[in-house]
């Protein structure tokens, strides 16, 4: 699934990969330099933080910080990555990656609060016709049963999603 792109703040690597990385325009590439900087400033702005596996001795002790802001680098999700080209351009062209959790409910972020709204509008199409293109063949009947879309802190609001994919039709 792509959704309207998105920066790339961290790549914890050195060498040709720090060096890709920088050509790539992220904006913090390194190693032990980076997680100091991280330690030192907990209220740093970060996107997303790419690893290499041989960094991750590294990354592991900002877990703290990282865990809990959804960070971590993980290789289920293709953050923890020996090709780092690949994986930045990935994320730069909008790759997001969606589970859902124990009972078929799917948490994603779709924007931030600067996304102008035609972006936010293009996003959640784009997950909602993702989820129907990956629909399983076992399921009969309607799929999508309700989209709700909240703020981080507030409440929530119900959308008529099949109106929304009604009006959006390729």
């Amino acid at each position: 699934m792509r959704f309207i792109s998105q920066k790339i703040s961290i790549v914890f690597a050195d060498g040709l990969d720090k060096k890709i990385a920088f050509d790539l325009g992220v904006e913090l590439s390194g190693m032990e330099e980076i997680a100091d900087k991280i330690k030192k400033d907990k209220k740093i702005h970060i996107d997303y933080v790419i690893s290499t596996p041989y960094a991750m001795s590294i990354v592991e002790k900002l877990g703290p910080i990282l865990g809990p802001k959804g960070l971590m680098p993980n290789p289920k999700n293709g953050t923890i990555t020996s090709n780092i080209k690949k994986t930045i351009e990935n994320i730069q062209k909008g790759q997001v990656n969606y589970r859902n959790d124990k009972y078929g409910i799917v948490h994603l972020t779709i924007g931030k609060i600067n996304f102008e709204s035609y972006k936010l509008k293009s996003n959640l199409l784009t997950l909602l016709k993702s989820l129907l293109k990956h629909k399983p063949n076992q399921v009969k009947g309607s799929f999508i049963k309700k989209v709700s879309l909240s703020t981080t802190m507030g409440g929530s609001v119900l959308l008529n999603h099949n109106e929304f994919l009604q009006i959006n039709k390729d």
